[in-house]
């Protein structure tokens, strides 16, 4: 078995389910949320630990305590930050040049000198994307439905090849830049399957960027509103501007074949965190939906080999492992 690294972002979620946001959606969804209109008194949900109109906002007081007062000029300050960059972006889509977006880019560029509006950011984003894998849960449940195919194949074609489960833990890492737990929720449901085992978490799998707790801290069918999952939501996450205080960066070289898959190739991560430069003898494989003038620079520079497939991973899967 070829020993492989993959590399997922945000669009290999995107790619499952719609409803997981791009780096964009994200910052357009925070943006939304970070209002602190109150509920009015006659309102029978308003009580002293929800009084806002935003759940997301009602939560981030149950975590922090903070009084009203204090923590609107906080939301203030966050969406003020956010409502620029979301123009900014705008000005530069309507004239076909729009930038990759990140939001935690942005929050520890500006807000990592100030702590409570830093750690208000990681808790919302965490509230908003644990939301998406209740969303996720509920088409489940309800249709049955979803893209998930191309992860059941990683595991399915490579026990064909004769891989036990122990095989592919040694010879096969994921490394996710994503905080939401997918991908490994996914994984693990298949390889329970083709091995008769309970795999309850994935054992190959680095979260570089941190998660909001492990799947059996927080498992996956728990709501963003629940205790168990405020006890864990943020503590772990880390923006890119911390790439410094990561203890997890990978060396590439140790992999015959690196794959890029929903990956948005932002120099920093490519550079700084995965430190792409240094790699010798590693293949450099990397999906994008349209191969534009932007992957192809990138491929150049990095001299990773980049595979148009629009949205059928499967097809770039299959054609690599």
């Amino acid at each position: 078995m070829t020993k492989t690294l993959i590399v997922i972002g945000a669009g290999s979620s995107k790619n499952i389910h719609p409803t997981f946001p791009t780096g964009i959606e994200l910052a357009i969804w925070l943006d939304a949320h970070l209002i602190t209109t109150k509920k009015t008194a006659d309102d029978h949900n308003n009580h002293p630990d929800c009084p806002y109109i935003s759940s997301m906002i009602n939560e981030a007081k149950r975590v922090f305590n903070y009084d009203t007062n204090y923590l609107d000029k906080l939301v203030d300050r966050l969406k003020v930050g956010l409502w620029s960059y979301t123009r900014t972006y705008d000005y530069h889509y309507y004239r076909n040049e729009a930038p990759t977006i990140s939001v935690d880019e942005l929050i520890s560029s500006q807000f990592e000198a100030y702590p409570q509006v830093y750690s208000l950011a990681k808790q919302c984003v965490a509230y908003l994307l644990k939301g998406q894998e209740d969303a996720y849960l509920d088409t489940v449940t309800k249709t049955n439905n979803t893209n998930s195919a191309w992860i059941e194949n990683i595991y399915a074609t490579l026990k064909s090849r004769g891989a036990l489960f122990n095989d592919i833990v040694n010879n096969l890492t994921i490394i996710s830049f994503n905080y939401e737990r997918l991908f490994e929720h996914i994984s693990c449901q298949t390889l329970s399957r083709l091995f008769g085992t309970n795999i309850k978490e994935l054992p190959n799998l680095n979260y570089i960027y941190g998660n909001f707790g492990t799947l059996s801290q927080v498992p996956f069918e728990v709501k963003n509103n629940e205790s168990i999952f405020r006890n864990h939501c943020h503590g772990n996450l880390k923006f890119i501007g911390e790439r410094h205080k990561l203890n997890n960066k990978p060396n590439l070289d140790n992999y015959e074949k690196v794959l890029f898959i929903g990956f948005g190739y932002d120099k920093d991560n490519l550079t700084d965190t995965l430190a792409i430069q240094n790699v010798r003898t590693a293949k450099l494989i990397g999906m994008c939906r349209n191969l534009n003038s932007r992957y192809l620079k990138i491929g150049a520079d990095f001299k990773i080999k980049m595979i148009e497939c629009g949205d059928r991973i499967d097809s770039f899967i299959s054609g690599q492992l």
